[in-house]
Order: structure tokens, then C-alpha cells, then sequence
């Protein structure tokens, strides 16, 4: 562009002062931003392609981290579109700083600012750009819709919008400069024009505004892919060499448009040649106004070689190409294999990979169907229980913890009507829902609903109601398909819903989602869409694809292949996933997943490879690929009946099971070999944010395997005590290792790689509701697992010595390992004076009175949840000895509490015994696990044998709750417990240990430290 075309004086500092003698000088043209002008400097050096020689530096160090310059006030017209642009470069990628940014701010005619929204007055093209390449950012602004009276004075105009020219601006400045950023960083080439500039391309658009929005975004990445300026215009009052223009089928040329016809929503035509009122372009047809962006972005990829491994600015991946040439021809018809495809993937736009389209509705939805501030007057609508009807109250359960009365005929004509005045009023979406309310309580148990329910329906701790909500969901459909041919309803398989119905046939227009877990009778997730197939419905997915809750990589791309494709082969066409995503630790199952909705014979191994070696490099990529498929390995331990449950374990510390220090050696090993490989800057930097994230969770790993091998007699017994002393010593110090790394690099992240972008404005938030209940198992398990060892020690030494001799030999050790000096007492206590008597009275269950429900003194037996309440009982016979004994059957959640007298500081043993009747691994629809403190531990089925539990811990209080819980057995299914007892092992630490610790390793842990 010739510089008397460009707004911005002096845009590409080439006038003025240069070298040293400019330092601390802005260059001609500008002003000195905020923070001190002394790094400023016009140097020799300019961005690739560019006309001029020269460019700003901002010398930012640890003294000056904030710098930059704005341009004069320029002149606007508020009825022209505003091209701006610049060519920006960082210094490397620095954490929990900002970086460079580039903006616009407004100024009406008076001179004085125009706030934006957030009270910034600048609209940003980039903010904490970091990078140390040139990359160009750009935007074009479009006037503002506005109406004014005969004064011209304004009378209404549109909400502010980023891609607009606010409609009272005369004037606006342009800005760059660093924030927060200890390095330097560079700006070339600024540019702010409402000139009609000759250019080579030009991209258009026909028909709704979502189509100016993909050739806004098709004009802005191929300006970076051919280092020019396209521009994004209306394509009739511009000449161009070579013309795009995007639009949907309704305003394209009709013999195109039919092409696109019983396709689905987010199918799309590419056709190049052709002609468009008589001009030749390349014409973008998306078949939905909705999906105008797929078009773009699939050229982008396919024909531009633009390609996104990860959120911006690291993540697009693209090749500087100033020669590049569209193909002589194009014709690309693309038709979706899945309608629906979303996930949110916060802080990276995914519809870049064709995904990200939310074209059903199928959530929690009959709270909106039967909304109580619109239905509140007629009660008949709202469950009826505990002889009344209950009519939800808005400002507490609006939307959830309640399902309607379904067996109310009024109910089906209610629902019809909202179908048809939601499908009416949102063209785009293929269902409406009738998903059941989130909560577990509130069902209705009216006549009505009753009678449509199976015979055992309320058979399962939580209530199976499946057979009222499908007949429910039949009948609205029918009355809905009266007036919409081409209505279907989406309903979730989850809850009180998420067994199939028995008895009656389900119409193929109900859209099932059914939730990955294993908590139902086919806990093989792929088993149970047949079965749901079987029933008539069409079967869609609903999965948890979380990176958080988790500390390890979930890498299953094999899995979602078979599980999709299974989907597909059924009729689904609908996919939702719940995520957190760590991209660091996800990007690479999100790029295959999207790829496979939209075409499910892609081959999940080329896929892998490809984003390897487009994220990393073509040396690193094996490397990197055999990290990931390590972690896949690990997944797939869980077996058959596990794979497809994407959420197992999360939050739980259970989820490391499968893991072994095998498997860490293989991954070590391979981000080793991949860090040695040649890689671009990017790249390296990629695979530095993998690194990363595999280091915090290493630490975490490294501790939780420790603790295996102490709880292991053999692993001990094939060490000598110093070896295992100083193994407890380094697990111990793991603790702190791992708070540091989440402290200073995980929750510091603004990337979006290491922490989640859903939690940039509150990153205390995923350490309490994620990672905390992770940490707080490994902690706890630690007790346990340091007993477990010395225990083995004391009876390996008791074979060859006395029990005077090994006391002493313990006394000896807590001088030379003072940070084990309570399990070092534990021992000298055990050993000079044995356990204390039980603590718990009745533990034995030796008295009590049958009945519902029992009486067994001491003992609270309890039930919470989804509205049914826990069976218990109580048996004089049914012990292991033969002797008494308590149960927990049909339960939502159910067991047996108690709190155990112990003092703070003391250390105790618990353990007891249980058995398992009619319950199997194979029908896993349940879970067994008991806790006390802050431990918790599954409990598997025995099949009828009695098995032990037992753990040690450190009270942290006077007081410590016992729970044996039950969650989600059936009838008839039932949990024994017998011989349960609580013994002192340990006295706390007397006041000197205490004052002569060290310092260091404390813990939050109720079972870490003194």
C-alpha cells in the first residue's frame, strides 16, 4: 500500500531517528504510552515482505515492562468501513505476564473517549501476543447501523460490537505497546485506511450477517498465508483479480443451491469457477446461514494449508505462501456424518475443526417446558408426593430437583406446543427437548404416572422411570408431528431415564443421549446404544471428555473412533461431551474427535500422526505420538467395560490404578527423545507446555506410586530398611514439589494449555472443585501405606531379633529420619505396648432389633437422595462368626456412620469386614466404598465371601467420622458389615517432637505431617 493511501503517520517508522540516538525517543508521528519511553527505539530490522528497512522495538526487561506508542487523533468517516492492521513480534513466551498488545480506541467528535463495554476504550487486535515471530493481526470495522434526525442528530443505533465503528466516532487512534512483558517486542507496518485500495483479492459476501463474518474471517488468515492485505468488502464495488464470496444456500444461484438440498445443516458447497451476477468467484455456500464459517474454514485447511492445534496465538499453524495460487478447478461438496457436534473447548474456537455446531436441543429441559412462574396456576402439573401436589417455587428450584406430572393429559399438549413454538421460532435445530430435570428427588407419584411405570420401577435405589417418560415422550411426539413432519425430540438416557424402556416401543424420532457412565445395568456403553436401538430410539452419544479432575492424560482416540462409529451405524447422528480441557493434555483427542463426526471412516492413526507432526515438528512427532500412546495404553487396562466411560474416576485418585512406573520410564524416554529433535520455535514451544503438564502430574504420580510399593510386603521386604526409610522420605517431599508446580506454573497459565481458560478469572476454583479431592486421596492413602512398610520391617526383624532389640533399632531410627518420627513411634508404641482396646462400641452389631427400619444401637443408618429411601437391616445370625451383623440393600446413597472418640494428633487403626450378596462386577450399576476422615476406599464385590478392610491415619481432630456407604444397589442386592473395630496405635506427638521437627514438608492433608 502506498503510504499516502495509509491514516497512520509514519506507520512504518521509517522517518526519524535511528539507533541509539532514538532510544527513549517515540518515533515520528507518535506519542509515548503509559510506562516509561525508555525502551523505546526505531531499529534497522523490519518484518519479512516489507517495504521498509526499520521497525519499533520495545526493549522490555525486569525494570521496564509496560512501553509502547499511540498515534495522533485520525480523522473518521462512520459511514466508511476501517481497515487496520499491523505486524506484531514478542520476545518468547514468558508465564503469568501479558504481552504485546495492538488496538484501536474511539473518540467522538468532541474529542473524548468512547468506552467500550469494559470500560477500556480500545478495542484490541491482539492483547498478550508473545510469540517471537511476525505475525499479522487485522480487522476491518463496518459501520454501525444508526438512525438520526433531521439535525442529524443520532436517535438509535446498534449495540457496541468489536467489529464495529461505534456510530457516534470522528476520530480514532491507534496503539501498541506491552503490558506486563519482560522481554522485547517489536511492531512493523501499522496501517489504518478507508481508502479503496487495488488489491489482487477481495472477499464478499451474499445474504446474512454470518456470511460477512466468514469473509471477514477468510480475509483476515489469508492475509497472513500471503503476507497482503485481502480485504473483506462488499465484493460488487470491488474490482479484484481473484473474487470470493461467501453465502448460504437461500442466496446462492439455485442450480448450486440444490445441490446442497436434503443434506445436513452444516454441509457446504466450494465451487470455482462459476459465475455470480456476472462476475467469476469462488463461491462459499454453507447450507445454513448458521454454518457460513465451515466453508471458510475447510478452504482455509484444505487449499490454503492453515491448520489449529491449540488456542490462539500458538496454535494456528500456517506457512508465509506470497505466491500462492487458488486451484483452476474446485467443486467440494461436504456433508457432515453427525448433525450435532459440540463441545465448549474454552479459549479455543472450534469450528475451525468443523465442530463446535450445536443444531440440537436435548439438555436437563422439561424445568423450561413446564416452567412454574408460567404453569404455577395449575398445580396439576407439578409432582405429587407425601399426599400433595408440590408446586416448584421459582426463586429455589425453578428448573431442576422436580419432574412434571407426565401422566396429566394436559401435560402432552403443553409439551407439543412447545415444540412447535420452539422449532418455529429456531429454524436451525433439528429436535426440541423434553430431558428430565437435573436432581434426584421430586418424581411424581400420582395414579396416573404410577400406572405407566414398569413393575419395578422403584426396585432400584434410584428409581427406574423410564417406561412413564417414554410413553410421555411418544405421545408429544405424535401430537407434534401433526403440524411438524420433521420434528424429532431429544431426550436424555441418564438419571431416572437412562435404562431403556420395557414394554413398549420407543418412535425413531426420539434422539437419546445417552451418559457414558457405568452406574446401569449394560455397563458397556457401546452394548447399551443397541439396546437402546433395539427399543426404537435413535441412539446419540453423551460423553465426559474432562482433562480436569483428572492427574493423568486422558488419551482415548481408539475408543471415541468405536464408540462414534458404532453411534453412526445405528442412525445417531448427535454428539455432545462435557470438557475441561488442559490443551496441553487434550488438544490431540479433540482434533481426532472432530474430524471422525464429521467424517467417521477417518483413520484415527493418520490423524494422530498428522497432528503430531503439524503441533511438533516431523522429528518430534513419533516421539511425542509414542507419549501419547502411552498414556492410551494405560487407558485401555480398564478393559471392555470401562472403555467408553470417559468420566471413571474423576476426582478420584482411583484413576491412577493402572498406571505404572513402567509406563512413566516409557514417557520420560519419549518427551526426551522428542525435546532432542529439530523444531521450529513454536513447535518447541508446544512440546514445552506437554513437558510441563507431564511434570506436575509426574510429581503427583511419582507420590501415588510410592505409596503402592510401600503398601507392597514384597516390594519392602526385598529392600533394606534404609532404602525404604529414605523412598517414604522422598515420596514425602513430593508433596511440596507438586504445590509449587500448581502454585507458580499450573494455575499461573493464561494460555489455555496448562489450565483450563474456563478458569483464568478464579484459578482457586478447579484446585477445590478438581484437583484438591485428588490430592487429599494420595495424602491420606500415604498413612497407611508408611504403616504398611514398617509393619513388614518390625516382622521381618522380629524373625531374627528381640523385641527389645528392634525397639531400639526404631528408637535409633526416628533420630536419623525425624520426618518419620510418628510412624517411627507407631512402631516403638505397637511393639512395647499393642493396639488399644476397640473404640467402638457394638462394632460388632451383636445388638439389635430387626425391622424397617432397624434399630442397631450406635450405628446411624441413613439414606439420601433421588427420593427413595435405603434399605438396612440387621441379622443376629448373619455374622462371620455366626453372630450378628448389619446390611445396607436398595439405596440411592445408604450406609452406616458413626463417629469414632479419637483424640488429635492420636493415631488409630480401623478395619472391619464385609460381604457382598447378588452383586456382580458385570452389572457394576452400583458402588461400595467405605471412608473415614478424609480417606476414602472402594470396596469391590465378594460374591458372598467375607473379605477385610482396614487403613491407619492421624486424627486431625477429636472426633473422626466413619461411614460404610452404598450407592446405587437394587433390590434384593445387599452389603454385609461385621467386626468392625477403631484402635489406638500411636499417641500424638509429645510437645518436644514437635518443637524440635524441621521445618518443611507441612501438608493440608488431615493424614500428612505432625
Amino acid at each position: 500500500m502506498k503510504e499516502s493511501q495509509n491514516s497512520v503517520p509514519n506507520g512504518g517508522f521509517e522517518a526519524g531517528s535511528l539507533g541509539p540516538e532514538a532510544k527513549g525517543l517515540a518515533p515520528n508521528g507518535w506519542a509515548t504510552s503509559s510506562g516509561s519511553p525508555q525502551p523505546l527505539e526505531t531499529v534497522h530490522e523490519s518484518r519479512p515482505g516489507s517495504e521498509g528497512a526499520r521497525c519499533l522495538k520495545i526493549h522490555g526487561d525486569d525494570r521496564n515492562r509496560d512501553g509502547g506508542v499511540h498515534s495522533v487523533l485520525i480523522s473518521l468517516d462512520p459511514d466508511r468501513p476501517l481497515q487496520v492492521s499491523a505486524w506484531v513480534r514478542g520476545g518468547g513466551a514468558v508465564s503469568a505476564a501479558v504481552g504485546l498488545c495492538f488496538g484501536v480506541a474511539w473518540y467522538d467528535a468532541d474529542r473524548q473517549p468512547i468506552p467500550t463495554p469494559d470500560g477500556r476504550n480500545t478495542t484490541y487486535l491482539v492483547e498478550g501476543y508473545q510469540e517471537n515471530r511476525w505475525a499479522r493481526v487485522g480487522q476491518t470495522f463496518y459501520p454501525s447501523a444508526r438512525t438520526s434526525d433531521e439535525r442529524g442528530q443520532i436517535t438509535r443505533q446498534e449495540p457496541y460490537s468489536p467489529d464495529r465503528i461505534p456510530a457516534d466516532a470522528a476520530f480514532f487512534e491507534v496503539g501498541v505497546f506491552t503490558v506486563d512483558y519482560p522481554r522485547p517486542a517489536y511492531a512493523d507496518d501499522i496501517l489504518a485506511t478507508q481508502e479503496i485500495v487495488p488489491s489482487d483479492w477481495v472477499v464478499g459476501w451474499e445474504g446474512p450477517e454470518d456470511a460477512k463474518k466468514g469473509a471477514q474471517e477468510l480475509a483476515r488468515v489469508a492475509s497472513k498465508v500471503l503476507g497482503t492485505d485481502v480485504v473483506a468488502l462488499p465484493w460488487q464495488e470491488r474490482p479484484a483479480k481473484q473474487t470470493f464470496v461467501v453465502t448460504d444456500a437461500r442466496h446462492a444461484p439455485p442450480e448450486l443451491a440444490k445441490r446442497l438440498e436434503g443434506k445436513r445443516r452444516d454441509a457446504f458447497l466450494i465451487q470455482y469457477p462459476t459465475k455470480l451476477k456476472g462476475r467469476e468467484v469462488c463461491l462459499l455456500i454453507a447450507n445454513d446461514e448458521k454454518a457460513c464459517d465451515f466453508p471458510v474454514y475447510h478452504f482455509l485447511t484444505r487449499y490454503m494449508g492453515v491448520e489449529w492445534v491449540g488456542p490462539d496465538p500458538l496454535g494456528e499453524v500456517l506457512t508465509l505462501q506470497p505466491g500462492w495460487r487458488i486451484p483452476e478447478r474446485i467443486d467440494d461438496l461436504q456433508n457432515p456424518d453427525f448433525e450435532h457436534r459440540y463441545w465448549q473447548a474454552h479459549g479455543m474456537n472450534i469450528r475451525r475443526w468443523l465442530a463446535g455446531s450445536f443444531r440440537m436441543q436435548f439438555h436437563h429441559n422439561l424445568g423450561q417446558v413446564f416452567d412454574p412462574v408460567k404453569h404455577k396456576d395449575q398445580p396439576d402439573l407439578y409432582p405429587f408426593y407425601d399426599g400433595q401436589r408440590h408446586v416448584p417455587d421459582p426463586e429455589k428450584n425453578r428448573f431442576s430437583g422436580w419432574q412434571p406430572c407426565t401422566g396429566n393429559p394436559k401435560a402432552v399438549e403443553i409439551a407439543a406446543q412447545y415444540g412447535l413454538d420452539f422449532l418455529r421460532d429456531n429454524p436451525d435445530k433439528v429436535s426440541f427437548s423434553l430431558s428430565v430435570n437435573d436432581g434426584g428427588v421430586g418424581s411424581c407419584m400420582c395414579d396416573l404416572c404410577r400406572a405407566q411405570d414398569s413393575p419395578d420401577a422403584f426396585d432400584w435405589g434410584a428409581a427406574n422411570l423410564s417406561n412413564r417418560f417414554f410413553r410421555f415422550y411418544n405421545a408429544v411426539l405424535e401430537k407434534t408431528l401433526e403440524k411438524n413432519p420433521n420434528a424429532y425430540v431429544a431426550a436424555l438416557g441418564y438419571g431416572r431415564a437412562k435404562i431403556p424402556p420395557t414394554g413398549i416401543r420407543v418412535h425413531p424420532r426420539v434422539l437419546v443421549f445417552s451418559v457414558c457412565d457405568n452406574s446401569n445395568v449394560e455397563p458397556d456403553y457401546v452394548e447399551r446404544q443397541k439396546l437402546w436401538k433395539a427399543s426404537g430410539a435413535t441412539p446419540c452419544l453423551y460423553m465426559w471428555c474432562w482433562d480436569g479432575g483428572f492427574m493423568s492424560v486422558r488419551h482415548y482416540p481408539h475408543a471415541l473412533r468405536d464408540a462414534i462409529r458404532a453411534s453412526y451405524e445405528m442412525g445417531g447422528f448427535g454428539f455432545y461431551c462435557e470438557d475441561i480441557t488442559s490443551w496441553a493434555a487434550g488438544a490431540p483427542k479433540f482434533y481426532a474427535l472432530a474430524r471422525l463426526l464429521w467424517d467417521t471412516k477417518s483413520d484415527v492413526d493418520e490423524l494422530m500422526n498428522r497432528y503430531m507432526r503439524l503441533a511438533f515438528g516431523e522429528e518430534a512427532a513419533p516421539a511425542v505420538r509414542a507419549y501419547f500412546d502411552r498414556w492410551e495404553a494405560v487407558w485401555e487396562h480398564g478393559g471392555k467395560t470401562y472403555r467408553y466411560n470417559t468420566g471413571r474416576e474423576w476426582r478420584s485418585a482411583a484413576h491412577l490404578n493402572d498406571l505404572t512406573r513402567e509406563d512413566l520410564t516409557a514417557m520420560d524416554e519419549a518427551l526426551s527423545r522428542a525435546g532432542r529433535a529439530k523444531a521450529t520455535p513454536e513447535q518447541k514451544r508446544r512440546l514445552e507446555y506437554v513437558e510441563t503438564y507431564y511434570r506436575w502430574l509426574r510429581v503427583n504420580a511419582d507420590q501415588y506410586l510410592v505409596t503402592r510399593e510401600l503398601s507392597n510386603e514384597a516390594w519392602v521386604s526385598g529392600r533394606t530398611p534404609e532404602e525404604v526409610m529414605r523412598e517414604t522420605e522422598r515420596g514425602l517431599g513430593l508433596t511440596g514439589a507438586f504445590d509449587e508446580m500448581w502454585k507458580n506454573v499450573i494455575s499461573a497459565d493464561r494460555t489455555g494449555w496448562l489450565l483450563s481458560a474456563r478458569y483464568f478469572k478464579d484459578p482457586q476454583e478447579p484446585w477445590t472443585r478438581l484437583y484438591e479431592p485428588i490430592r487429599r486421596e494420595v495424602l491420606a492413602a500415604y498413612d497407611p501405606a508408611v504403616d504398611r512398610a514398617f509393619d513388614a520391617i518390625t516382622k521381618d526383624l522380629l524373625r531374627s531379633q528381640s523385641k527389645g532389640r528392634v525397639i531400639a533399632f526404631w528408637a535409633g531410627q526416628g533420630e536419623a529420619h525425624p520426618e518419620l518420627a510418628k510412624w517411627v513411634r507407631t512402631q516403638v508404641h505397637l511393639l512395647s505396648r499393642g493396639p488399644g482396646a476397640n473404640l467402638l462400641q457394638n462394632g460388632s452389631f451383636e445388638r439389635g432389633d430387626p425391622g424397617s427400619p432397624p434399630a442397631i444401637p450406635e450405628w446411624d443408618p441413613y439414606s439420601t437422595g433421588a427420593g427413595t429411601t435405603a434399605e438396612h437391616a440387621w441379622s443376629a445370625t448373619e455374622g462371620r462368626d455366626g453372630g450378628g451383623a448389619a446390611a445396607v440393600g436398595r439405596a440411592w446413597v445408604g450406609g452406616l456412620r458413626r463417629t469414632i472418640p479419637t483424640k488429635e494428633g492420636g493415631r488409630y487403626r480401623v478395619s472391619g469386614w464385609y460381604r457382598t450378596e447378588w452383586i456382580t462386577e458385570s452389572g457394576l450399576h452400583h458402588t461400595l466404598f467405605w471412608g473415614v476422615g478424609g480417606g476414602r476406599w472402594p470396596l469391590s464385590p465378594t460374591g458372598g465371601a467375607w473379605r477385610q478392610f482396614s487403613t491407619t491415619f492421624t486424627a486431625t481432630s477429636n472426633g473422626t467420622g466413619l461411614n460404610l456407604i452404598s450407592q446405587g444397589q437394587k433390590k434384593g442386592e445387599w452389603t454385609w458389615f461385621d467386626d468392625v473395630e477403631a484402635v489406638e496405635i500411636g499417641p500424638a506427638a509429645p510437645a518436644l517432637d514437635e518443637k524440635q521437627a524441621p521445618a518443611g514438608r507441612k501438608s493440608d492433608s488431615p493424614h500428612m505431617g505432625e
